[in-house]
């Protein structure tokens, strides 16, 4: 059976099933989306280019954050699509990267997803215990890394930075800017954080 088939038949209503409950709903474009406040969830499947197998891929965006590290447009959430997330995983069994093909895969897929996949995109609803409890001594820690797998150490900086600024902790932002700057990072980092340190230079 063609996997697009096995997508829409088996794999989608699976997903829509287990979503609905927490707030998800399937938009015109097949992502499934959840926007609670100021914060995007958003799940979606990705077949593989010669077409065998398909994943399940997270994200999570902030209405603060834009788009990416070297814009500062502010974000449309309702726009934004997965790979377009400052925060994304993928949905994964024993932590190895998992692919599936087969129309039995929708049990496990919903396990996966009830457990794992919405652990993390709950965690990500609340701002201040999740990247707002990490200080700039642990922003190369493990918790820090787990949740911005997907993005450079240099954007990780920016993006807590960023972060301790929109909750007013004004201090650890400039700390986490000053010490990246420090290192010399890629332009478009570099910029922002720049930017982000002359704000902070500025408040009354």
């Amino acid at each position: 059976m063609a996997i697009a088939k096995i997508i829409n038949q088996f794999i989608a209503p699976v997903i829509s099933k287990t979503l609905a409950p927490t707030g998800f709903s399937r938009d015109a474009d097949g992502s499934w989306r959840r926007v609670t406040g100021n914060v995007l969830g958003c799940v979606e499947v990705q077949r593989r280019l010669d077409d065998s197998s398909f994943c399940i891929n997270l994200g999570s965006h902030f209405d603060f954050l834009p788009i990416n590290a070297g814009s500062s447009a502010p974000s449309n959430l309702r726009a934004l699509r997965e790979p377009q997330c400052e925060l994304r995983t993928r949905l994964i069994r024993d932590g190895h990267d998992t692919w599936w093909s087969h129309p039995e895969d929708a049990d496990e897929i919903s396990q996966l997803l009830s457990t794992r996949g919405l652990d993390f995109l709950n965690s990500c609803l609340d701002i201040r215990a999740s990247l707002g409890a990490i200080a700039p001594e642990d922003i190369d820690g493990d918790t820090a890394i787990a949740l911005t797998a997907h993005i450079t150490s240099g954007r990780r900086r920016l993006l807590l930075a960023r972060v301790h600024e929109h909750l007013g902790n004004y201090e650890w932002a400039m700390q986490i800017a000053e010490s990246t700057l420090a290192q010399n990072p890629r332009s478009g980092v570099k910029v922002q954080l720049q930017r982000l340190r002359d704000r902070l230079r500025h408040l009354p």
